[in-house]
């Protein structure tokens, strides 16, 4: 099963829907979420930094936030 493209404003969304669940990062929710999420900027070409910041967060609500910045940076271009 393929892992469907999904757009920055609704991975943003289901990340806060996460934070508001009170979801660890260890749930299977948010580690699908955390796939798709990582899918998603893989296919953008970010900066290695990026992505390591994304990658490497133990934080949902840090995750969300690169995301949010990404997704204001695309709007913008």
């Amino acid at each position: 099963m393929g892992i469907p493209e999904q757009s920055l404003s609704v991975l943003i969304e289901e990340g806060l829907n996460l934070l508001s669940d009170k979801r660890k990062i260890e749930d299977s929710q948010s580690i699908y979420w955390y796939i798709r999420s990582k899918t998603a900027l893989d296919r953008l070409r970010l900066s290695q930094d990026i992505l390591d910041k994304f990658r490497y967060s133990l934080d949902i609500k840090v995750r969300v936030m690169i995301l949010q910045s990404i997704s204001e940076l695309d709007l913008e271009h």
